[in-house]
């Protein structure tokens, strides 16, 4: 059913709305997972501290770079230009790189907390910058059309609002979910690896993020794209 009784004049169906806001809702759940127990997981692999507070500044200097950057490439290119990649990631304006780069975020956030513990230090160095960089960017190329495709799935200020809303709400559920979740499954009581728990959290936040992928619809494309000024 297209439009609810209250607001038969919504595009969205719920599904959509649904999807899309546990989409969003699980990325942001997956940067809890890359950031709030890092220091500790990194502690315990015996890599210094000062060391990866450094390495972690240069990557977030990289990362007010690359946010300018992949906004203007998402704004000039779409993978779904390209036929060898339409076949995979469909038509659209910003669904296309959510379907290409939606898991690489989740992967580079397993990778991250699977250093392999008997290397030497500067591999373990390597491994952690490799598998934190990629995982920002990650974030960043998901981030950003993500965040756009709300204005293309309808052109309804009052829906969009709605919308925004849902987001909020279920955004503060999964995120409390995953803070819990991983603190009682690394806790004395049930002892899991702070590497196995993050697994298994990364593998539930990407199964949340397909409906989003897969689900949502765009309809004001056109519109978002006279109002950039072409």
């Amino acid at each position: 059913m297209a439009r609810t009784a209250r607001h038969p004049e919504w595009k969205t169906t719920l599904k959509e709305r649904l999807s899309y806001c546990m989409g969003f809702s699980a990325s942001v759940g997956e940067s809890v997972l890359l950031q709030v127990w890092l220091t500790t997981y990194l502690l315990m692999t015996g890599l210094d501290v000062g060391v990866t507070a450094v390495i972690l500044l240069i990557i977030k200097t990289i990362d007010a770079v690359d946010d300018m950057l992949f906004g203007w490439i998402v704004d000039r290119f779409n993978p779904a230009d390209s036929r060898i990649l339409r076949k995979y990631v469909g038509t659209g304006r910003f669904i296309p790189w959510l379907r290409l780069c939606f898991a690489v975020m989740p992967v580079a956030v397993v990778l991250l907390y699977h250093i392999p513990a008997g290397a030497p230090d500067w591999v373990k160095i390597a491994w952690f910058c490799a598998a934190y960089l990629m995982a920002d960017l990650g974030y960043t190329i998901l981030d950003v059309p993500m965040n756009a495709l709300l204005t293309t799935m309808t052109s309804d200020g009052g829906e969009r609002d709605s919308i925004i809303m849902l987001r909020s709400y279920m955004m503060m559920a999964i995120d409390g979910t995953v803070y819990l979740g991983v603190t009682v499954l690394i806790s004395e009581h049930i002892g899991m690896s702070i590497g196995s728990a993050i697994t298994l959290f990364s593998v539930m936040m990407t199964v949340c993020m397909l409906p989003m992928v897969f689900n949502v619809k765009e309809r004001a494309i056109m519109e978002v794209h006279s109002e950039g000024g072409e």
